[in-house]
């Protein structure tokens, strides 16, 4: 007869069970196995080769780094394509739906799983980098911060990869995955460079207050980039009840109102300004494409809060408001630059850019709802954004290449006036910064406003029929 003081040591019930479900099955899988194995064995022939040559550190840091890279960044977060499609495939969502396990915990769940076995993986590193210590030629607190950032990335890779297995198109999320894969690597990259011209000259050390800015930035941009993508794929699967929109696009103006006002606080203007108008561009583009709704049950907080009802136009779930709270951002954005700027206006490149963003945006809206008009899938939408903008994309890049190769780059640009181009022109400061350039893109982006605006009529005279007879029956 068994012992009456043993028991059975398991996770707590604490714990999402998606969470449990998916870290034990991932930790059996062979890829996990596998991955971890090889690791472990590239770490003991670093250490051996360090050993035997200990003057020498750069090349076996190389070496080890490369390994480590590969495993935390692309190994485990390519591990997150198949989390939600999975169980589209095995029909198991409807399941799962009718538990209490909404969507954005199965989400986390599967996204903490990953995450979980990543730094399983990292805890693995941490006593190859204290035996490089001693070989001499290692900073080990350089090293571990080092680990820290790679572990940061990581767990944004895999929120990318999770919130867009979401999508049943293979295609579509290899596309956008690997798109914001490198939209990361360029944001890292500006970020270092941004930081590094507050770095002084002739080799000194940053002051400790860019540090200390610099780390802070980074965990801000790193917390709500993996909050974002997270609940961009729990707004994919769950119900058509459930508002996810409100909640993404309020933490969008939180987010960006307080990188805007950053700079007051003595953090690089120039930086805040770019991450905020990437993140207000991104979340702009998801309100464009989400299913237009009319469910009752949706609009009834707006309708019930009388200091609401003003912003249900910006924060209602569906593509027509989302429209709405494109042109918030983009007013708040353009009294940011001007607040920063003293009340000076920007000059005729910078106007050229900022217009060419805006226009870019909305550009497919044209496509969209001229020619789609009968799609009201979020993912069929999504893609067929996505492929305008590649397309166009693609003939804005041959456009500016035939102008350059022929010096005609004003006449090209104006017969074919794209947002791409215009923006292309003026990043690349090839002196195509032309005032009827300008008034070409905001003419283009005016347009698919009106065409979008005109589209949705139905749908605002709608809305606000709902919303009238929710305030009387509350009232």
């Amino acid at each position: 007869m068994p012992s009456s003081n043993l028991h059975l040591t398991d996770f707590s019930d604490r714990l999402s069970p998606m969470l449990v479900k998916e870290l034990r099955q991932g930790m059996r899988t062979h890829l996990f196995t596998i991955a971890f194995i090889l690791l472990q064995a590239f770490m003991v022939l670093c250490v051996l080769i360090g050993a035997s040559a200990p003057g020498d550190p750069q090349p076996v840091s190389a070496f080890f780094w490369f390994f480590v890279v590969a495993t935390l960044l692309i190994v485990m977060p390519i591990r997150g394509f198949g989390a939600l499609t999975s169980e589209m495939q095995l029909n198991t969502m409807d399941l799962i739906q009718l538990t209490r396990l909404g969507a954005w915990r199965m989400t986390f769940g599967k996204w903490a799983a990953l995450v979980a076995q990543s730094l399983l993986l990292a805890c693995g590193i941490l006593p190859y980098l204290v035996m490089r210590y001693f070989f001499g030629g290692v900073d080990v607190i350089t090293e571990m911060i080092i680990l820290f950032w790679v572990l940061v990335a990581s767990m944004i890779f895999t929120a990318i990869t999770v919130g867009f297995s979401a999508f049943r198109s293979v295609l579509l999320r290899a596309t956008v995955s690997v798109a914001l894969f490198i939209g990361v690597l360029f944001g890292l990259q500006l970020i270092d460079e941004l930081a590094g011209t507050l770095i002084p000259s002739g080799g000194g050390s940053a002051p400790a207050g860019t540090v200390v800015r610099v780390f802070v930035g980074g965990l801000l941009c790193s917390a709500y980039a993996i909050w974002f993508m997270l609940d961009l794929g729990a707004s994919r699967i769950a119900p058509e009840a459930d508002n996810h929109a409100t909640r993404k696009r309020l933490g969008a103006l939180a987010f960006g109102v307080t990188f805007l006002l950053l700079p007051l606080a003595g953090f690089n203007l120039i930086a805040c300004t770019i991450i905020t108008g990437i993140v207000w561009m991104l979340v702009s583009l998801d309100a464009l494409t989400e299913r237009p709704t009319l469910l009752p049950s949706l609009m009834r907080p707006f309708a019930a809060r009388w200091y609401l009802r003003p912003f249900f136009i910006f924060l209602a779930p569906g593509w027509p408001s989302g429209l709405f709270f494109y042109l918030l951002c983009a007013g708040l954005f353009g009294a940011a630059l001007w607040f920063h700027g003293g009340g000076a206006g920007l000059t005729l490149q910078e106007t050229q850019i900022m217009v060419s963003c805006g226009a870019l945006v909305v550009f497919p809206l044209i496509f969209i709802h001229l020619f789609f008009r009968k799609i009201t899938e979020p993912a069929s939408i999504f893609g067929i954004y996505l492929l305008v903008q590649v397309c166009f994309g693609v003939i804005a890049l041959f456009l500016m290449v035939i102008a350059e190769a022929t010096h005609m780059g004003d006449v090209a640009f104006l017969i074919v006036p794209l947002p791409a181009t215009t923006l292309f022109a003026a990043i690349s400061g090839s002196g195509h910064a032309e005032k009827a350039l300008v008034l070409a893109a905001a003419a283009i982006g005016l347009i698919a406003i009106i065409i979008t605006i005109f589209r949705g009529m139905s749908w605002y005279r709608d809305a606000y029929r709902i919303m009238n007879v929710l305030r009387r029956s509350h009232s």
